[in-house]
């Protein structure tokens, strides 16, 4: 659920950068610098992990159920963050990570976005190229029999990105818009309800509208003042470990119910409602806790520390955008 919300709001912060005023080749460098800086060393740090344990099912020192995860033909494209491009498959190594290399790849379309912004109308733009983006991936995803809010498992997240991308730089540059705040909340509760009370139902093209919907009501109904969860202090506090807990809940998982899960209980899958419900729950329980500590730790070493030496070994040494959003 998490990379629905990631790509709009990575695309959202990518259209601060398309508005700017001052804008050449320095920039730019320095704009994927930093996205690699914010991205990579979480990624290549979670990376090393299920790469120790390829070479570990190599040397036949374990024996996972599901070996294939593991192709060592497959690490490159994940090393490289081009794994979401069709250059890998997508339920190796950490797979989450596939979001991470569709929003990289987002990102380099960067100078593309500032030749549209010299159109007489870029919002105009925006809303045809969004439009067409839509149809074209969701055409994609269908001659290849699946969606276009699945299509990432044929390897190809990048076009699972593209719209919600493009839909996050056209928010951004009307998150000032006026509509009245009964409309909008009105519009967020009908969006929610179809999302999570009928998620099940909703999918492809009609669940991603009913995403951008209900975050721009989120917008709307932010920016005029009134209270919402993301004023919560808590809620921005857990916020900036979001990217963290997105990328080491697997590793979390796969310790937890591949390695410990069958000693603790005896059982390779257990699952509330089954004899073993109340080890499901405190699993799930530790798993959370376990995973949020790590976000943690994370944030105040491999990322802080990872960053410096990404802008140290690639960008000049003073940075002019933030890696942060």
């Amino acid at each position: 659920m998490f990379h629905r919300y990631f790509f709009v709001f990575g695309g959202f912060f990518v259209g601060n950068v398309v508005d700017r005023k001052t804008y050449g080749p320095q920039l730019y460098r320095q704009f994927i610098v930093d996205r690699l800086a914010r991205l990579y060393p979480l990624h290549i740090a979670t990376l090393a992990f299920y790469f120790i344990l390829a070479v570990a099912i190599v040397l036949d020192l374990v024996h996972p159920k599901n070996p294939d995860r593991y192709d060592l033909l497959s690490f490159a494209p994940h090393l490289t963050l081009t794994h979401s491009w069709g250059f890998g498959e997508f339920a190796t190594y950490n797979y989450p990570s596939w979001a991470v290399s569709a929003i990289f790849g987002c990102c380099l379309a960067l100078p593309a976005l500032r030749i549209l912004r010299r159109l007489p109308s870029l919002n105009l733009a925006l809303l045809v190229i969004l439009a067409a983006a839509l149809a074209i991936c969701s055409h994609i995803a269908t001659e290849l029999d699946s969606s276009i809010t699945a299509i990432q498992e044929e390897s190809l997240g990048i076009l699972r990105c593209v719209p919600s991308f493009l839909f996050g730089v056209l928010l951004s540059r009307n998150r000032d818009v006026q509509i009245p705040r009964g409309v909008a909340i009105a519009t967020f509760l009908l969006a929610a309800f179809m999302l999570f009370c009928r998620g099940a139902a909703v999918h492809g093209i009609e669940r991603l509208l009913l995403v951008y919907i209900l975050v721009f009501s989120v917008v709307v109904i932010d920016s005029s003042g009134i209270k919402t969860p993301l004023h919560m202090s808590a809620l921005r506090r857990i916020a900036k470990y979001s990217f963290g807990i997105y990328l080491i809940h697997s590793i979390v998982a796969t310790i937890l119910f591949q390695v410990l899960s069958p000693k603790l209980v005896g059982m390779q899958n257990i699952a509330f409602g089954d004899a073993n419900s109340l080890g499901a729950m405190l699993l799930v329980i530790g798993g959370l806790i376990i995973t949020l500590a790590l976000a943690v730790g994370s944030s105040r070493t491999v990322e802080l520390y990872g960053a410096h030496a990404v802008r140290a070994a690639l960008g000049p040494k003073k940075a002019t955008v933030a890696a942060r959003s």
